[in-house]
Formats: C-alpha cells, sequence, structure tokens
C-alpha cells in the first residue's frame, strides 16, 4: 500500500454544538446492543449503485472501489 501525505488538512473546533431532539437519541437505542442490526446484512457499495444505474455490474464496482482505495487515498 503506497501512503501519501495528505496536500492539505481542516481543523474543525467544535464550540457548541446542538441535538435536533434529544428523544431521537432515545429511540434509536444506539447503545442497546439489542437493537443493532448486523453489518453483513447491509448490500455492498457496488450493489447499491447496481441498483441504481442500468447495467452497472456490483461486482466490478467493489472491486474497483477496493483497488481505488488503496491506491489513491
Amino acid at each position: 500500500m503506497k501512503r501519501k501525505a495528505p496536500i492539505s488538512g481542516l481543523l474543525v473546533t467544535v464550540e457548541e454544538a446542538f441535538l435536533h431532539c434529544g428523544r431521537a437519541l432515545i429511540r434509536v437505542r444506539a447503545w442497546d446492543p439489542d437493537a443493532r442490526i448486523d453489518r453483513s446484512i447491509y448490500p455492498t457499495y457496488g450493489q447499491v449503485l447496481a441498483d441504481l444505474i442500468k447495467g452497472a455490474n456490483a461486482a466490478e464496482i467493489d472491486a474497483d472501489k477496493d483497488k481505488a482505495n488503496q491506491e489513491r487515498l
């Protein structure tokens, strides 16, 4: 894997943050292990795009994405 230094960076300091609705955090049950969905049931990036783009091949998209991540990031 080639490692490249970024050309530039952005440092963000958050001084204040507001949640839209505190109840949303309760409803989502993010900290409840029983509410979590197994990631293996989610479609891949390629599958999502193939569903949206006529003629797209999910396996090719996933392979290209993996290669691009290794070579270009």
